[in-house]
């Protein structure tokens, strides 16, 4: 049997997190979640506790305007630390940022996937197939 991935979610806005919840219950997503609400609660998850977690599949739900530490700034930590775990961390970005200059540095940097906010749910599923790895089962087609 194999476990459930968690959902890593760092997004500041309580309505964008409602919307989010909801699109992944739509897409038959109901995995164990953990929310920071600022990026400083993201950078000091990934210092302090991320090489606790069990070794179940993870995925980053990464926005990018936040308060404390920017979501830019975040990806650059998780790909340059010392972790190869948290080096390979799936991350999708999502943001209401249409800036293609943007998109261009969260590609450099390393991310997953990039959805600009609206997005269809098709799209979710899709960067969320995309990120994770092709054995994990329980997301509707």
């Amino acid at each position: 049997m194999q476990t459930e991935p968690t959902m890593l979610v760092v997004e500041d806005d309580e309505g964008h997190l409602y919307l989010l919840t909801q699109q992944l219950k739509r897409i038959g997503i109901t995995w164990p979640m953990r929310r920071f609400s600022d990026g400083q609660q993201a950078v000091d998850f990934f210092a302090r506790e991320f090489a606790q977690m069990p070794t179940s599949p993870m995925v980053l739900l990464l926005d990018l305007r936040l308060p404390k530490v920017d979501g830019t700034a975040i990806l650059a930590r998780i790909r340059s630390s010392q972790s190869p775990a948290l080096q390979q961390l799936p991350t999708i970005i999502i943001t209401s940022s249409c800036n293609p200059d943007d998109r261009n540095e969260c590609e450099r940097l390393g991310c997953n996937a990039y959805l600009t906010k609206p997005f269809s749910l098709g799209e979710l599923r899709s960067a969320i197939q995309q990120a994770l790895p092709g054995s994990i089962v329980g997301i509707p087609v």
